[in-house]
């Protein structure tokens, strides 16, 4: 069967991405994987959040994984229209790894346009996939 991964990090800011897979898989027939990343720096912010000592990975993990639910909702309407996952990580080799381990004929990724400065400062995890992906992506302006 086709499948889809649609990178989200759950906010309103990623749901045309989200839309935008769900879609694509209702007109082909593929099964659509909502993916969320969760980086060390994450956890640390969970726990700054929380104000825990530390972070229950197992925890902010189901925290997410609510946050796509509602997403996945949001955008379909429906909670069961895609499969959710998270990956533990750096955000672009994460999402390459997944991408290359599940055999994904599509990756559907948000795209906005940054400075120069912007991207020296933050780093492009959208570049590192876009240069080194193993499937074909589907870009959406977010």
């Amino acid at each position: 069967m086709t499948s889809i991964l649609a990178a989200s990090d759950a906010s309103e800011s990623s749901d045309p991405v989200v839309a935008a897979a769900i879609d694509l898989g209702k007109k082909i027939g593929a099964e659509v994987t909502v993916i969320n990343v969760l980086t060390e720096q994450d956890l640390v912010d969970y726990r700054q959040s929380l104000g825990a000592e530390e972070a229950f990975t197992d925890s902010v993990i189901t925290l997410i994984n609510d946050a796509l639910t509602d997403q996945i909702t949001r955008v379909a309407g429906v909670p069961d229209a895609a499969r959710k996952h998270v990956l533990q990580g750096p955000v672009g080799l994460s999402l390459l790894d997944h991408a290359t381990s599940t055999g994904a004929d599509f990756l559907a990724l948000g795209l906005r346009n940054r400075s120069r400065v912007g991207k020296f400062l933050m780093g492009s995890d959208v570049q590192q996939v876009l240069l080194s992906t193993p499937c074909p992506i589907l870009g959406i302006p977010v």
